[in-house]
Formats: C-alpha cells, sequence, structure tokens
C-alpha cells in the first residue's frame, strides 16, 4: 500500500515517536524476553545486536556520547535499502500485465542500488546484496540448554521452551514445522496439552515458528512451545518439561503413518 511504500522510499522522523512508544512498553514480557533471547545469541550474529530500543538508549544516552542517531540510521538505511536488497511478492486480482503496471508505478522510484558508498567501493553497482545465510544459526553451543526466569509485568505464569533450527525458508511448500506445530499443539485427547490438563499443570499451549525476522529468517527459525500454566504447574514445571520432551521423543521413535488423523498414541502414561 501507499503508507509502506512511502516507508521503503523516505527516511521518516519516526524514531521518536518509537522511542516514546518504547519508553511506555520496555518493561512488557515480549521485550524482556526478546532482551534474554538476544543476550544469550553469538555476539557476532546479526540477531545479537541492537533492535530496539527507549529515550534512554536513542535520546539520552546517544546525545550524552555525541553520537547523531538519525544521522547514523540514515547512513544505514541509505546503505542497505535499495532494490537488489530487497523481495517484492503482490498478490492483486487483476491480469498480469495489469500488476505489472502497477508495481512499475508504484515501485519505480525504489533506487536499485545503494544511494552511499560504502567498504570504499566507488562503484554502488558492483556492491553484492547483504547476505545473512552464512551467519548460520544464532545461539552458541555453550548459550544452549539454559534456563530463563523473566518476571513478569502481568500476573500470568507460563513456559516456554525454544529450539534453533536451520533456516525453513527453502520448505515453503511443504512446511515442516506447520506439521509439528500441529502435533504438539493440538488438544485432543493423548495430546500434551490434555495430560497437562488432567494434572492440573495447563490451561493452554501453542507451539510453532514466529512470524518475525527472529524466528523466521534466512539463517535460522526459532521454534517455540508455550504452555500457560496454573499455580500448580509452575511449581512442577520440571514435570511439564519432562511431558514435552516425552511426547517429542514419541514422535521421533513411534511415529507412524495415518497418526495424524487417528491421534492414537497416548501420553497419559509418561
Amino acid at each position: 500500500d501507499d503508507t509502506r511504500l512511502q516507508q521503503l522510499m523516505c527516511f521518516s522522523c519516526g524514531m521518536d515517536g518509537e522511542a516514546k512508544i518504547m519508553g511506555r512498553n520496555d518493561n512488557s514480557g515480549y521485550g524482556k524476553f526478546g532482551d534474554s533471547m538476544q543476550q544469550s545469541e553469538n555476539s557476532f550474529h546479526p540477531f545479537a545486536k541492537f533492535s530496539w530500543g527507549n529515550m534512554q538508549t536513542l535520546k539520552v544516552e546517544p546525545e550524552a556520547n555525541g553520537i547523531d542517531v538519525m544521522k547514523e540510521l540514515k547512513e544505514y538505511y541509505h546503505a542497505h535499502y535499495f532494490a537488489r536488497n530487497m523481495r517484492l511478492v503482490v498478490m492483486a486480482g487483476y491480469e498480469l500485465d495489469e500488476i505489472q503496471r502497477r508495481v512499475v508505478e508504484c515501485f519505480r522510484d525504489v533506487p536499485a542500488d545503494p544511494r552511499i558508498v560504502i567498504d570504499n567501493q566507488s562503484d554502488p553497482t558492483l556492491i553484492p546484496p547483504t547476505h545473512l545465510k552464512p551467519y548460520q544459526l544464532p545461539f552458541h553451543s555453550t548459550s544452549l540448554a539454559s534456563i530463563y526466569r523473566i518476571l513478569p509485568v502481568r500476573h500470568c505464569h507460563s513456559l516456554t521452551l525454544t529450539w534453533q533450527i536451520p533456516s525453513i525458508c527453502q520448505h515453503w511448500r511443504t512446511k515442516p514445522h506447520d506439521f509439528i506445530a500441529h502435533l504438539m499443539g493440538h488438544e485432543a485427547s493423548g495430546s500434551i496439552l490434555s495430560t497437562l490438563k488432567k494434572r492440573g499443570w495447563a490451561m493452554g499451549c501453542s507451539a510453532g515458528t514466529g512470524e518475525d525476522g527472529l524466528g523466521d529468517a534466512s539463517t535460522h527459525a526459532l521454534f517455540t512451545f508455550h504452555v500457560s500454566l496454573s499455580m500448580r504447574g509452575v511449581r512442577c514445571w520440571e514435570e511439564v518439561v519432562k511431558v514435552v520432551f516425552c511426547y517429542i521423543g514419541m514422535l521421533r521413535y513411534h511415529f507412524q503413518e495415518g497418526y495424524v488423523d487417528g491421534k492414537g498414541k497416548k501420553t497419559e502414561g509418561l
């Protein structure tokens, strides 16, 4: 749409609004969880870098150190936001010729090459697109199998298990992650949730990869299993984890064709 196009074409002063909004919400549960995840990542990986901030980090501290944040952001924008570094997907109920005409009309002003010289390259047309694939998985082996306890802002109790897996972008047709998410997240008899509910440990669950740039990227994907815990479940969280991993083990070693339809495997005996 035109709003998205304008975001691509010009760098507005929306940073001030971002800083103020994040200043009000930087104590949110999501923000705390994201901070914990990023601090655990390989420091050389792009996803371990600064991704959001607040008035303190976007205004107060930079000004105290003589850093012009707007200037830095504009230079980054002009160096990386160009057509060869992007992909455009269009879905519309028009003939192909009409779609092409509209795309050309809307996006013809997007520059093909960087608008500033980077890496001492005199010819912008020779600058290759940014590739993240060589970075591979974001978490180093030393940061795996870790437990993070995050104090929630709201009165809630939850448990989130996160696995890093290779990028699933190339599997967009078959979507194996959705298949696993369905098996782990369904609520019928014999499921993880039905077992946890019978034991009074949980009230709901969900599974799958995130749709943001961190959960589903060209370098990796993060598959999560989220459980809303009861007070009893909080006290027995280790047993909750055990049930989840036993179920995963059952899928690995006892999976057979027709399981998804029949859901014949039971977890009550785990």
